[in-house]
């Protein structure tokens, strides 16, 4: 309730005005006298509408004598694109003036006055309209929107209908001002209609129920109508909610039809089903209904439902809400309770009720009821199970955290394992090959010094990317050190290379630091198989040195981004899946960041940020299984 006082406590107010100090003066007292009004103030008037296109007002306070553009032309400015409250705030008004502002949509006229206290009053002013115009919002959308069909009648033609009404009967929202009601009546039942309506304006009754047919579109619905006299432009007018209950109808006709095809088959029904006339007796039960409740039918039929051992003192009132509910057609959701069985236990049920008509004419009240209390204590008991076992997974945990290194371990050798297979199997389809067909030797030894030059260097580069070093730090000149590396890096000629470098000094260990670069320089030249840009940029901000190597390549696809740096995860063929994982080890121990940004087909961006000033020197914390198993 408070957050809902607090927002409609506050006043959000756009003041036009071309004199400062008029401006000053009225957000100071404002203030003063409602501290829930929050002032935005604008000298010049042709600033306006991009305020509004980029903030949120409640109401505009706006002076009628500007230079350029008056307080009225620019209401109309306004209202060609909001209907916001606008109050025209002036002392050199008069009555053309308020004539003119009301013309064009202003919402109300306020004389500036020399008095502080007149600031008071429009404050006051500000309140009201914006509380009007809130209400007035509420209202509009709530009719607009509803589900159910409204529709204001004057006699019998409709001077409103919402956008449902319109809907249900066939025709545009445009159409629907100025029908005749009782077109879409069919004759037979007119005069009941009629009769309804008369009695309504005749002050015979102050609402009023009824059901009838409407011939919509190309069938005829079944429509409850709950209608209401209203004062409509100082004359009476019926509102009238209408609400299609075709298909509820066909639902009781069908049941109603097959009531004897279904009562033998509700006798042999495992749930509990019993009827209820309108007068609250129980009519029938079936044989699973007393095996439930232990109640036989001579103690259940022709008792009031809520005065059966069954049903729990502080239930009765549910019960009994949900009947009167369903007697006057409303749908009632299944209810979950509790019960009492005839030796005392309490147990919990599921209900669900429906209405039948029996012999077309009487209502009654159809309850299904499933015996969930073996579900119940099935919930409890997993329940009490998810809760051990969360103990039992906290207990546990450490174990699994020392179990990481064996888990490290086969990942490698999972690894290892799948790209040493390509290479070995190419060896041994050349060694079948070489024994049938002689005569290729030549191409089928390149073959096996290819694949075991493939297999060496991944292994070395596992070795390189994983081997614990203590960094080396020393003075080094960011720029001329990456000019260098770019002059010994072979840059395939398809690929423009542009390079913007500042002379930043920095303490690096240049090896690892170098790996590091050839791998990100590397990464983007295979993103680029065609014609591509490799632009690697250096600057300084706040004391941290930002490099960034950006290519216009595929882009990392989206699948693997999130664990991009993580071990053995690459989308390359022969990739080994650790050079990201080598950077982002590297670049921490440097005390640094690597970050990642790319869109698919267009590119990749990586950012790197280190400290300008040196730190203690740190090791490359790469896990100790890794270094071991390589």
């Amino acid at each position: 309730m408070k957050l809902t006082t607090d927002y409609l406590d506050k006043i959000s107010v756009l003041h036009v005005d071309d004199d400062a100090s008029q401006l000053c003066f009225t957000k100071e007292f404002l203030g003063r006298f409602d501290p829930g009004i929050s002032l935005d103030s604008v000298q010049n008037p042709r600033l306006v509408m991009s305020m509004l296109r980029d903030n949120w007002y409640d109401c505009i306070v706006c002076d009628y004598q500007m230079p350029g553009l008056n307080g009225i032309e620019l209401a109309a400015r306004i209202r060609e694109i909001c209907h916001l409250p606008i109050i025209l705030y002036t002392g050199k008004g008069s009555e053309d003036v308020a004539e003119k502002a009301f013309s064009v949509g202003v919402n109300d006229y306020f004389r500036k006055e020399t008095s502080p206290h007149h600031y008071r009053v429009l404050a006051k002013k500000i309140r009201e309209i914006v509380s009007q115009r809130r209400t007035e919002e509420i209202y509009t959308k709530l009719v607009s929107e509803s589900k159910d069909a409204l529709v204001i009648l004057l006699g019998s033609h409709v001077i409103y209908g919402n956008q449902s009404f319109a809907d249900l009967i066939g025709v545009n929202i445009d159409s629907v001002e100025g029908l005749d009601i009782m077109d879409y009546v069919p004759r037979k039942t007119r005069y009941r209609m009629r009769d309804a309506l008369k009695r309504l304006l005749d002050g015979a009754v102050d609402s009023c129920w009824l059901e009838v047919e409407l011939e919509c579109s190309d069938s005829v619905a079944c429509i409850e109508i709950n209608a209401s006299v209203i004062t409509f432009v100082d004359e009476q007018a019926v509102l009238c909610n209408l609400r299609d209950i075709t298909d509820r109808k066909a639902l009781e006709e069908k049941l109603r039809r097959s009531e004897t095809r279904n009562r033998s088959l509700l006798e042999l029904a495992p749930d509990g089903i019993i009827t209820i006339d309108i007068g609250g007796n129980v009519t029938w039960v079936n044989p699973a209904y007393s095996e439930i409740t232990g109640f036989s039918e001579e103690e259940i039929v022709g008792k009031k439902a809520w005065s059966i051992g069954a049903v729990r003192s502080p239930d009765i009132g549910m019960f009994f809400r949900s009947f009167i509910a369903l007697l006057r057609g409303k749908d009632v959701s299944p209810l979950e309770f509790q019960w009492v069985n005839k030796d005392g236990e309490v147990c919990w049920g599921e209900g669900r009720a429906s209405i039948l008509r029996v012999d077309g004419k009487r209502a009654e009240v159809l309850l299904i009821l499933r015996d969930i209390t073996g579900r119940k204590q099935l919930q409890e008991d997993l329940n009490a199970n998810i809760r051990n076992l969360e103990s039992l997974a906290e207990e546990r945990a450490q174990k699994l955290v020392e179990g990481e290194r064996m888990i490290a371990i086969g990942a490698v050798t999972s690894s290892v394992a799948h790209d040493l297979r390509g290479s070995l199997g190419a060896i041994r389809n050349a060694v079948y090959v070489l024994d049938k067909h002689p005569e290729k030797s030549m191409e089928m030894s390149n073959l096996i010094l290819s694949a075991v030059d493939n297999a060496v260097s991944m292994l070395d580069d596992i070795r390189d990317k994983t081997s614990f070093e203590e960094l080396e730090k020393e003075v080094v000149e960011l720029g001329g050190f990456i000019e260098e590396l770019m002059h010994m890096y072979p840059i395939p000629d398809r690929i423009v290379v542009k390079l913007e470098l500042n002379n930043v000094d920095v303490y690096i260990d240049k090896p690892h630091f170098r790996r590091v670069l050839e791998n990100l320089i590397r990464n983007a030249v295979e993103a680029m198989p065609g014609h591509g840009e490799l632009e690697i940029v250096n600057h300084v901000e706040d004391d941290i040195v930002v490099l960034t190597i950006e290519d216009t390549g595929e882009g990392i696809p989206e699948e693997i981004r999130e664990d991009l740096f993580q071990p053995f995860k690459t989308s390359k063929k022969m990739g080994t899946g650790l050079g990201l994982y080598y950077c982002l080890k590297t670049i921490k121990a440097h005390n640094g960041t690597i970050d990642v940004a790319s869109r698919r087909g267009k590119g990749t961006k990586f950012i790197i940020r280190m400290p300008l000033e040196d730190k203690p020197t740190e090791l490359v914390d790469f896990p100790q299984v890794l270094r071991n198993q390589v």
